[in-house]
This record gives structure tokens, sequence and C-alpha cells, in this order.
């Protein structure tokens, strides 16, 4: 029983010892205390948010879409034409995102990796706006009437 205990206790500190240490601050993403990225916008009254490499070149733009309680983040991957995803408000939060861009490697020595970028989107696109396409059909059923009915014209 003790050998179990101690495997178990092993296994956590090996995972913790290789776990990445993500945090926001000052407009700055530090992995593990070293400057990732940096980024603008996001706050609590933004609808937009874009992350920049460190020599200030834009890479994603990211745009909240239908603000209220069913909200979206639409992702563009700058100068990537027609790279974008779309993830829903229960799946977004800031420091997860840019989690998931460190863990996924999309953006390395300040540039962004066209398949790793490809990869990040079939893994976490949920193609929100196109499964929310809304098809209204309007039945008007007109109650039958007795006798003889005649229209003119129209």
């Amino acid at each position: 029983m003790g050998r179990i205990k101690i495997s178990i206790l092993f296994l956590f500190i090996s995972l913790a010892a290789f776990s990445q240490k993500v945090k926001l601050k000052d407009d700055k993403v530090l992995v593990d205390g070293q400057e990732y990225l940096k980024y603008e916008g996001g706050g609590m009254l933004d609808n937009s948010m874009t992350a920049y490499a460190l020599d200030g070149e834009e890479l994603i733009y990211m745009q909240v879409v239908n603000p209220g309680p069913e909200w979206y983040a639409k992702i563009v991957f700058i100068g990537l034409k027609e790279k974008t995803l779309e993830m829903s408000s229960n799946n977004f939060t800031r420091k997860k995102f840019f989690e998931l861009l460190y863990k996924n490697k999309v953006v390395v020595g300040g540039k962004l990796d066209l398949d790793k970028v490809d990869i990040f989107i079939s893994k976490y696109d949920e193609n929100i706006s196109k499964d929310n396409t809304v098809q209204t059909i309007i039945i008007k059923e007109e109650p039958k009437k007795s006798g003889v009915n005649i229209n003119i014209g129209g």
C-alpha cells in the first residue's frame, strides 16, 4: 500500500514539474515568468482583443460576437487568409486561450506556425455562426369558406 502512495506522489510531482504557468500581467502574457506575447483590450468592457509578438507584430485579433449571455469569440489569425475560429463563452477566457496557444505551439519565436494554426483550428473551432443559421418558414393557413369562392384580381 505504501508503494502505491509513493508512486502517486511522484506522478503528481512530475506532472507539476512539466506544466507551464501562464499569467496575464500588464498587458503581457507570461509563461513561467518569461514574456510570451503582448495583448491589448479584452477587458470587461472591451469587445475585442489583439495579441502581438514581442516585437509588436500583430498576430491574432479576437472579437466578441453577440455581446450578452450567449456571446462567442471570433478569432482571426492575422495575415493568414480565411484562418478563423469561434469559441463559445463557456469555453473561452483570455487566460485559457493563451494557455492553449502556448500548449499547441501556435506562436513560436514571435511568428504564427501555419501548420500548428490549422491543427489548432481543427481542434477548437466550434463553428458557432455556421451552426446557428436559422431558417424561418411561415405557413399561413386560411380557414375554408363554405359556398362558392370567387377571387377577382391578384
